[in-house]
């Protein structure tokens, strides 16, 4: 079974597994300073800044929809096993921005970076900015 996350205009998200579906968070406005990234980490698959976010690290790569980012995904993470082959010590992390509404299916993002067996982690910017 699959989970799937969509962002909604207002600032919530949609999430749904199988016949169950939850809206999630409510649309507020960040404190001056707050920081409004949250990270969790599983498998190690981190996903982060599932919301709007001001300050976007350099390094980050931009995918304008979801077959992009899953691509985008593979090829850091093949890119991160060719040097971990080579002897590079602990999980890369690796940055994308993905803008706009769109359904993610976790399940099809961490197969992307190698499963149970990741070789990045992955930090994924969602910007709820629909235009």
């Amino acid at each position: 079974m699959s989970i799937s996350v969509s962002n909604n205009p207002d600032g919530s998200f949609t999430v749904s597994c199988g016949t169950e579906t939850v809206i999630v968070g409510a649309p507020t406005a960040p404190k001056a300073g707050a920081p409004v990234n949250k990270r969790g980490h599983h498998g190690g698959f981190v996903v982060t800044s599932i919301a709007p976010s001001t300050k976007l690290p350099p390094d980050i790569e931009t995918a304008l929809d979801t077959k992009e980012l899953i691509l985008k995904l593979k090829a850091a993470s093949s890119r991160a096993g060719i040097k971990a082959s080579a002897g590079k010590g602990s999980l890369p992390e690796a940055h994308f921005h993905l803008k706009g509404a769109h359904t993610l299916d976790v399940a099809k993002l961490t197969k992307s970076i190698g499963g149970e067996n990741p070789t990045i982690l992955a930090h994924i910017h969602w910007d709820a900015d629909h235009g």
